[in-house]
């Protein structure tokens, strides 16, 4: 075991210079659609090799210690599972992640407190693989079990397991709205929105904004036509603050919820307010000094 060890070393501290560094980097994010390309890149293959060959090394000691070697090996797993899903290999990432759960599965029911956060996240991260692939009834399902987990958390610490939280009902809101199950996705959107309503704005404000929009989208769908602009224009309020800090990270869903509610505009006969935030979008797209333009209208509708 002394020598296994060893050898571990080494290897573990190229994982955390190689993988995790490139999946930090490409990580997809929740509820994302994954990209049609598959990356290609000698740094995905190195990262893989790496990660399995430390499963085969913990394969190897979690025969004497289990206790001791179970959590990381199921990290690893989790890693591979994402670096799968990253390059577009679905099958394998599934059963990457398949294998972490059955390791945490176990450590649970021994120290629920310390392998229970772990178990919700990669159980999220399946379920968008899941939804990504378009296997519905595994994605509603996972994402269930994971926020059955995460409500348990909340319950004792709020403050660290509500992103989390959030996270996931947001998650399973995209996929109810998805699925046309439009009720059970505004429950899910305004329990995820009421949670970042109360955490810090200056870290959660963009999450607000996009559930906001979300929220806009499904009114919208089911002609609750008011609601929705209300919606579209608090997460325009909300973006035109963010984009005055950082114009690169939020132009492109401040552009999505700009065109968003010019089309609803449109399709509600209220030209007016269709062309002020149609001549926004174009001094906001025809920018060159990179910073937002400040622009303000009065609430709609009146």
């Amino acid at each position: 075991v002394v020598d296994v060890v060893k050898h571990l070393v080494p290897l573990v501290e190229r994982l955390d210079v190689d993988a995790a560094n490139l999946l930090a980097a490409h990580r997809t994010q929740p509820g994302h659609k994954m990209s049609a390309n598959k990356p290609a890149t000698t740094r995905y293959d190195d990262a893989e090799k790496a990660h399995k060959e430390a499963i085969e090394i913990f394969r190897k000691l979690v025969r004497t210690n289990p206790e001791a070697y179970y959590p990381d090996m199921a990290l690893i797993q989790h890693n591979l599972a994402m670096l799968y899903t990253e390059t577009l290999r679905f099958g394998e990432a599934e059963k990457a992640f398949q294998d972490s759960l059955e390791i945490h599965r176990k450590l649970v029911r021994t120290n629920p407190e310390a392998y229970e956060p772990v178990m919700a996240n990669t159980l999220n991260e399946l379920a968008i693989l899941y939804f990504n692939t378009k296997r519905h009834t595994d994605a509603k399902k996972t994402y269930q079990e994971s926020l059955e987990i995460y409500r348990k958390l909340t319950k004792v610490n709020p403050t660290v397991y509500e992103p989390g939280f959030a996270v996931t009902l947001t998650n399973l809101g995209n996929l109810y709205n998805h699925t046309n199950r439009h009720s059970e996705a505004e429950m899910a959107y305004l329990e995820a929105l009421k949670i970042r309503r109360k955490a810090d704005p200056k870290v959660y404000e963009p999450d607000v904004a996009i559930l906001l929009n979300n929220l806009a989208v499904l009114f919208s769908d089911t002609q609750r036509y008011i609601e929705a602009v209300k919606a579209y224009q608090e997460s325009l309020g909300i973006y035109r603050k963010l984009v005055q800090a950082n114009l690169a990270a939020f132009k492109p869903l401040f552009v999505k919820t700009l065109n968003n509610t010019i089309q609803l505009y449109q399709k509600t006969g209220y030209l007016e307010e269709s062309v002020k935030l149609t001549r926004e979008l174009k001094l906001l797209n025809s920018d060159k000094a990179g910073s937002a333009p400040d622009m303000r209208h009065k609430p709609w509708p009146p």
